[in-house]
């Protein structure tokens, strides 16, 4: 997902791996529709930044760094 390799998703990069990847994102969120996906981009991003780090990623998904 991460297109540019700079070690960080961005809004635009999110979008398009959760549109490539979609059946396999949604089982990880639960059945959650794309739109549904797409909108947990500000939950967490924790720094609202605008992009997601590694560590967000891991302590959204209920795992320390």
């Amino acid at each position: 997902m991460d297109s540019n390799k700079d070690g960080v998703l961005s809004s635009k990069e999110w979008g398009n791996g959760v549109a490539k990847h979609k059946d396999v994102i949604a089982k990880f969120f639960g059945g959650a529709t794309i739109e549904e996906i797409g909108r947990q981009f500000a939950r967490i991003d924790a720094d609202s930044n605008k992009e997601l780090s590694w560590d967000e990623m891991l302590k959204a998904a209920g795992i320390e760094a």
